[in-house]
């Protein structure tokens, strides 16, 4: 499967001059002929075509306003409904909307007329795309409006993905050389990428009817050299290891997950002195901002600590502080001797931050749970069930609920929600290792057995409590919306434990092992360790921050790695993962043992982890402590 990739806007640098790319875009919007219509037509995808090349997948469907710069928008769609019914192909819904990739465009509206259908018998739609077009073109308002016709369950839900297994020995025997190849060739063209993953992924919610897909994740996917050059390079080379794997690329350029999100309504837990697993939390000093307090650890000083992500914690003031300026390390070092320490193999690396760093400015570094949008959301919703009992106060029970809403309306006002402050961090390093480097009967790490060896990313925190604050190991009292048989984590249950993957109960060269998290966003949600690591080079977006690959130090020889979980649905309801759960504890469902720190997503909705016995053996040499809870369980 090969994505679009539209030659439109400003370009990419190496791209087409601006000269080149307005005689381009004036040439597609005046096509006539039935052959200047193909000549820019988008069919790369069996299941997405359209007029002219269309913007990158995923991208983001805005209705609001769409429809309003469309002279007559109803007689234009009565149109395209009849040429579609002359074609023998009937809409499921034909529409106006904004399709917006994550990576936009100067000068784009992606202003789009989106005719939905059921593609499963593979119509012809050059016809109907030709159609379509030529009767736009009546209107000049109209001449520059996309025409997308893609398969009704992508624009619901996207394509679903699904772990691959273990057992599928021919997969896993042409994995690494296939990443081999994807890399060779994007670094021979200088492209940028982000992650290459490899998993099932279609249109069905079955894995047995997805293909199993080499996923290109790049923030310039748009750029023409994908599709002409890269992605046809790259098939050719992997069609001698394996005929049947399929490409995609996708647009992208962030793997993180905290961010401005849509809040859920809080429970009233949150604003507890003893807070639960997968709690809220948000930097102070930041307008929105949210992630998630996955858990706490205690240390052998005997003090406790909320484990989050350190991209949690960053912001424009640490940044510019450390990671644009290593000459700000080697002064620190200067100053305060030992208080960085960099013990990473790579001395590109920046260093971990230890208890005391300076750089962590404490008035800048605090952290309130639960975050403010969050707050809101739980005052607005306390409100609206403030309302509703006094309108019904003749009801019996009316009373004691208006007084319950009545309380946690106070309580939520009037609450201090400070939760800590920043105490140690892995800052953005990676540690080497192999995908099971630790023994299964005490968490230890072990003899190197000669196996290949992944370079894992760094990301944790430790937030010290304010003195009015603290956490438990167990999970929120929330209602479950998952039905499936594998939501084996029950409210309430304490997860006091952890283990490795390894562990013959959870191990994960088995088809059969599940796991599932509790986040800030998503709650309660379950899915598969995907038997393949993820490859990753990080871009960050927007300028926000710079580039994370550059700090990692991560080269073509030298990427970093970490481990992924799909669900067991692959529908677009089921993500594991969203906005503002970065930092949540990835347990193994049955028995509650923590497995991983989450920290990112994928554009295939995979929810990205680092092995927990790795996180724990980086917090003890940066911290200087041991862990003590949760404790290792050996047993299975």
């Amino acid at each position: 499967m090969y994505s679009p990739n539209p030659n439109f806007g400003e370009p990419l640098p190496g791209g087409l001059s601006n000269v080149q790319t307005d005689k381009a875009k004036k040439r597609r919007w005046q096509s006539r002929s039935d052959e200047e219509i193909a000549e820019h037509m988008d069919n790369h995808l069996s299941y997405r075509k359209g007029w002219p090349q269309l913007p990158p997948l995923p991208v983001s469907t805005i209705r609001d306003g769409a429809r309003h710069l469309v002279n007559n928008a109803q007689a234009v769609i009565e149109k395209v409904q009849n040429i579609c019914n002359a074609q023998r192909i009937a809409p499921l819904e034909i529409f106006f909307a904004y399709r917006v990739p994550e990576v936009q465009q100067a000068g784009e509206s992606y202003h789009t007329l989106v005719v939905a259908v059921d593609l499963r018998n593979d119509p012809s739609l050059y016809s109907l795309i030709i159609q379509i077009r030529k009767h736009l073109q009546e209107d000049p308002k109209h001449r520059e409006i996309f025409i997308e016709i893609i398969d009704y369950r992508a624009v619901i839900d996207g394509l679903a993905s699904f772990a691959i297994p273990p057992s599928e020995e021919h997969l896993m025997s042409v994995w690494k050389p296939v990443f081999e190849i994807v890399l060779e060739e994007v670094h021979r063209q200088k492209e940028q990428w982000l992650t290459i993953e490899m998993l099932y992924r279609g249109l069905e919610d079955d894995a047995a009817r997805c293909p199993a897909t080499v996923v290109i994740t790049s923030p310039s996917a748009a750029r023409e050299i994908w599709n002409d050059t890269l992605l046809p390079s790259i098939e050719n080379r992997i069609q001698v290891l394996s005929p049947s794997l399929e490409i995609e690329l996708l647009c992208g350029s962030s793997l993180h997950v905290a961010s401005e999100a849509v809040p859920p309504v809080p429970d009233s837990q949150m604003y507890e002195q003893d807070v639960p697993m997968g709690s809220s939390i948000r930097q102070r000093d930041l307008k929105k901002h949210s992630g998630t307090a996955g858990g706490m650890v205690k240390l052998s000083d005997g003090k406790t600590y909320a484990l989050t992500n350190h991209h949690v914690v960053r912001n424009d003031d640490l940044d510019n502080r450390e990671y644009n300026n290593h000459i700000y390390y080697q002064t620190l070092l200067t100053a305060y001797d030992v208080v960085f320490t960099n013990m990473s193999s790579d001395s590109s690396e920046p260093p971990f931050l230890k208890p005391g760093t300076p750089a962590f400015d404490p008035n800048k570094h605090r952290f309130a749970c639960p975050s403010n949008e969050d707050n809101v959301a739980f005052i607005q919703d306390r409100e609206s069930d403030e309302q509703l009992w006094l309108s019904k106060s003749e009801r019996p029970g009316s009373a004691e609920f208006l007084a319950s809403s009545r309380a946690e309306l106070t309580m939520a006002r009037t609450t201090d929600r400070s939760f800590g402050r920043v105490h140690a961090s892995s800052g953005l390093r990676t540690v080497k290792a192999e995908k099971l480097s630790s023994n299964p009967t005490n968490g230890k790490s072990v003899a190197e057995t000669g196996k290949a060896q992944f370079r894992f990313l760094l990301d944790w925190c430790l937030l010290a409590f304010d003195a009015r604050r603290s956490m438990t190991n167990e999970l929120p009292m929330r209602r479950q919306h998952n039905t499936s048989p594998h939501s084996t984590l029950n409210s309430g249950r304490d997860c006091k434990q952890w283990t490795v993957m390894n562990n013959p109960k959870c191990h994960i060269l088995r088809d059969d092992v599940h796991v599932g998290k509790f986040g800030r966003t998503t709650g309660f949600t379950y899915g598969r360790i995907n038997a393949i690591p993820v490859v990753i080079n990080p871009e960050v977006k927007g300028g926000e921050y710079k580039s994370v690959s550059k700090t990692y130090g991560l080269t073509v020889e030298n990427c970093g790695h970490c481990m992924e979980v799909l669900p067991h649905s692959g529908s677009g309801s089921t993500n594991v993962v969203g906005s503002g759960d970065s930092g949540s504890i990835v347990l193994h469902a049955p028995s509650g043992d923590w497995l991983g720190l989450l920290f990112g997503e994928t554009r295939a909705k995979a929810a990205l982890f680092t092995p927990i016995d790795l996180v724990f053996r980086d917090i003890e040499k940066v911290t200087g402590h041991q862990v003590i809870e949760p404790v290792f369980n050996p047993k299975w």
